[in-house]
């Protein structure tokens, strides 16, 4: 799985937490303020998976077929009613919101560096 890290005019070093002994440990480079920005939830009712946001611009909001096009450039074909991003299983519901917000994180930050653990 890809890491991405970025590093602001500050040197503020931002990124994912990983898997132990899957990507670079961020806290080797200094004090860590680690919070949630998103929760891979269950829904009973559709018996799949889904991605909700919990902090940012996009808190609040379900990942949805629109917004992993903008935030990874892949367009995908949806029918208008399957407009959120449902998953039969759990690590592929882990996969895609690993890979918005990477994509996020890179459209966000001027100043990145890539590293591919």
């Amino acid at each position: 799985m890809e890491q991405v890290i970025t590093i602001d005019e500050n040197g503020v070093i931002e990124g994912l937490m990983h898997k132990r002994g899957t990507a670079v440990d961020l806290r080797l480079f200094g004090e860590a303020a680690i919070e949630r920005v998103s929760l891979v939830e269950f829904d009973e009712t559709k018996q799949k998976f889904f991605v909700r946001f919990l902090k940012g611009a996009l808190a609040g909001r379900i990942l949805s077929h629109p917004l992993y096009a903008m935030a990874t450039g892949v367009a995908q074909s949806f029918k208008a009613k399957e407009y959120t991003m449902l998953f039969d299983d759990y690590e592929d519901a882990v996969a895609a919101e690993v890979t918005v917000l990477n994509g996020l994180q890179r459209l966000e930050s001027p100043v990145n560096h890539k590293a591919v653990a």
